[in-house]
């Protein structure tokens, strides 16, 4: 009897955070701008969110760099080795950028990133895989910068949209 208190309470618990997630993704859907096919509209409520004013960013390097998805550097007079990625900034942005990357593969074939990377790709090892898959995201997040700072429109990098109305 008291197992199935403690269990209806915490079900209780449950379908209240529930509720309260449907609402906020409810909220970023509807705040969302357009977005390509295979963004969706809650990836793209998300970046808002977490760039808050696009135009804060005087370059796509300074926006790369506040998410996190810039190499480190290791230079010492003529000497200039790039490292990994230095997972300096926001780890969400950074996180949503990765997680669009696959999405871009599937469905925006005619983005000239995944051209890029597909070209790439091609025989190299998983360890460089991985790499390429860094760079897309980093050069989406810049596009989508472009995007929303009026520099590009998505014709211009090859995304397709849906249809609205």
């Amino acid at each position: 009897a008291r197992l199935a208190a403690d269990l209806a309470r915490t079900a209780k618990a449950a379908a209240a955070l529930l509720e309260q997630l449907d609402a906020v993704e409810t909220e970023l859907r509807s705040d969302a701008p357009h977005a390509p096919v295979g963004v969706g509209a809650l990836t793209a409520g998300v970046l808002e969110r977490e760039v808050c004013s696009w135009d804060r960013f005087k370059s796509g390097k300074k926006l790369s760099s506040f998410a996190g998805l810039c190499p480190s550097e290791d230079s010492s007079g003529s000497r200039h080795q790039l490292g990994s990625i230095d997972k300096h900034g926001s780890p969400r942005l950074r996180y949503w950028c990765q997680e669009v990357v696959m999405r871009l593969f599937k469905y925006q074939a005619g983005y000239y990133v995944v051209k890029w990377a597909r070209q790439r790709m091609a025989g190299a090892s998983h360890g460089r895989r991985k790499q390429i898959l860094v760079a897309v995201a980093r050069r989406f997040l810049v596009d989508w910068w472009r995007l929303r700072t009026g520099q590009t429109t998505f014709a211009e990098l090859g995304l397709v949209c849906a249809k609205t109305g």
